[in-house]
Parts: structure tokens; sequence; C-alpha cells
């Protein structure tokens, strides 16, 4: 069995890699084991900076559960990899696991799972920091990828640069995570490194900041890590017309760039305030998405609003075809985000100026 490995393993191993054969293996079973072994016992961590002495062993893991880094009271974890056929191979301070056959990630507490189509762990330095690199290429359900953010670590990793409420459709994610297991728990906490890319499939949709609406049929890919997040190619429609996004989020230097067209249909069905009411046609508008080291969102946008008539009284009522730049600057003055400056100029109309409290939905 699996779960009995850790037994067989040498005293020298280090003692919190050997807590992690006992707990990350948790099912499983080894057949078709061959090994070979030379040299003294005690010289068994130095065979492979030596050359008086080897250790090779070889076995086929049938339907193994994996769970590399489970959850604690203080880290969600990452979800465990289960019905995996594999061939395990450990060669003196190296262990490799390839699987054979497709295997999946166990997403939910309610059996939610996607495919993992390719799959492979190494464990290099066993008797020191035993560096774990797992690298997966997965495919699924964007519902079931959706656990990543509310149950498993990828939520604390983006949560504030792309906190995402809802997705649909299907996404295709390659996965790269880095573990030191032989360092105590609340080092390997801080040296866990992730990096990854979620690859949109056929009518893919997500929700991202609860304010604003729902992006759908995007294609491109958003690359994630322990850093923050890119946004390579990504082209969908927001708000009843086309919209794509280039950039990165993650770091004070970098931003995200963001043009569409609004349909203010759309716009007044999403928000209904009577005074959208007045809107109609459409606009272009380009916005400039950042987050300072503060973790503070910041947003500046820009537009002509050539396209888009307002049925109001002079001067602030204009015709379609008619130019009238706008200027938008909106900032959260709180890492949460409860306290949020609005500046809003329309040219030669009017200029606001507002602060707005989410927690009781006021304005100071």
């Amino acid at each position: 069995q699996l779960n009995s490995i850790y037994q067989y393993v040498p005293y020298s191993l280090d003692v919190d890699l050997r807590n992690w054969l006992q707990t990350g293996l948790p099912a499983g079973e080894i057949s078709n084991l061959r090994f070979e072994w030379s040299g003294l016992l005690d010289d068994f961590e130095y065979y492979q900076e030596r050359d008086d002495g080897f250790f090779r062993l070889q076995a086929e893991l049938r339907d193994a559960v994996v769970d590399y880094y489970p959850p604690d009271e203080e880290d969600k974890g990452w979800p465990a990899i289960a019905q995996l056929e594999a061939l395990l191979r450990w060669e003196n301070n190296h262990l490799q696991i390839r699987a054979q056959e497709p295997s999946v990630l166990r997403m939910g507490a309610s059996g939610e799972q996607v495919q993992v189509h390719e799959l492979a762990a190494h464990i290099k330095d066993l008797y020191e920091r035993a560096d774990l690199t797992v690298q997966a290429h997965s495919s699924g359900a964007a519902k079931d990828y959706y656990h990543l953010w509310t149950q498993w670590d990828l939520g604390d990793v983006l949560a504030n640069t792309v906190p995402v409420t809802q997705m649909t459709g299907a996404l295709t994610v390659p996965l790269i995570l880095e573990v030191p297991l032989g360092v105590p728990l609340e080092e390997m906490e801080d040296s866990v490194q992730v990096q990854g890319a979620v690859h949109f499939g056929p009518d893919f949709g997500v929700q991202l900041w609860p304010e604003l609406p729902k992006f759908s049929a995007l294609s491109g890919v958003l690359g994630f890590s322990d850093q923050g997040a890119t946004f390579r190619q990504v082209r969908g429609q927001w708000l009843g017309g086309p919209v794509q996004v280039e950039g990165a989020l993650g770091q004070a230097h970098e931003r995200l760039d963001i043009e569409a067209r609004i349909d203010t249909r759309a716009l007044s069905e999403f928000y209904a305030h009577p005074a959208l009411q007045a809107l109609s046609g459409d606009f272009v508008i380009q916005a400039e998405l950042s987050i300072d080291e503060q973790e503070h969102v910041h947003l500046q946008a820009h537009s002509s609003l050539a396209g888009m008539g307002i049925d109001l009284p002079a001067p602030a009522g204009k015709k379609e075809d008619l130019a009238r730049p706008l200027t938008i600057q909106w900032q959260s003055m709180d890492a949460d985000a409860q306290h949020n400056y609005l500046f809003m100029e329309m040219a030669d109309v009017a200029t606001v100026k507002v602060v707005f409290n989410v927690t009781d939905a006021s304005i100071e």
C-alpha cells in the first residue's frame, strides 16, 4: 500500500519529508517493484555525491492519491491528484512520479473534479530541502475550476489582483507548483511558488468584481503566478459590445489596458439607474487599471463619447454624432475597497467628485 511507504525510507530522511510521505500519499497500491542497492547503509544519503554506492527503485502506482499540499489550520492547500496510474522512480536523492494514464484533480467537497492529461512530479535533494515540483496539464468545466478561488490557495494568491465571483464555459490549465517539503511548515508556506495559465475555451465567461458586469465569449490566456496575473490577447463581449484586455496586475508598476465599445442599453440594464435612461447609442472607452503597493485599485478611463446621445437639456445634452470628451478616475481608498473616490469630468459641462461608502451605500 502506498500509504505505508514512509515506513521503509531511511531515518536520515528529513523529518518534514517523512511526515509528508505519511500524509501526502494517502491511498493507492504499489506493484512491480524493483530496486538495486549497492553500498554501505550509513552512506545512503551520500550516494549522489560519491561513487561508492547507489540506490535505484522503480515501481508502478495504481489508483493512487497524491495530496501534495494538503490544507491545514492556516492554509487552504491545493487540490489532491486522484485516480493516478503512474511510474515511480527513485534514484539516490531524486524521486520522480510520471503519469501513464489521465488522472483527476479533486476540486470540491461534493465530488467536483477536472481531468489531468499530463502529470509529472519530481522531488530533488531528498535529504535537504526536498524541493517538490509538480507539473500538470488539465481541462474541465469552468464552474469546477472556480473552486481554485473559493476553496484552494489560488484565491489567496490572486485575491488582491483578480477576484472571481462566477465562471462559465470550459478551461484548459497548465500548472507548475514548487513546494520545499523539507522545511518547517511556516517556511514552506512562504516559499511556495506557482506558475500557470488559464486558456479560455468556447463560451467562457467570468464575473470579476461584483460592481462590474460579466465578461462573456472570452478568448485568450490569463497567466498567473505568486507574483500576480497577466492578460494575453484577451478578447470578448462586455456591456453589449466587444472588449479587449492586455497587461498585468500584481506589481506596483503593472497595469491592465482595456478598450471596450459599450452599448448604452446594456449599461442601463445592468446598473438600473434612472439617469442612464437618457443615454442612447454606443461609444468607445479606453481604461487603465492598476493596483498600488497599498493594494488600492486605480482606474483611469477616457472617451470622446462619439456615438452616444444624451437626451438632456443644454448644456448636458448632445446628439450621437457629436464628441464630448469624458474623463473618469476611480480609486479605492482602503484595501477592502469600502471607501472609493470617483472623479468624473465632461468637457465644458460638469465636474463630479464624490466618495462612496460601500458599507452603507452612502455618498460622503
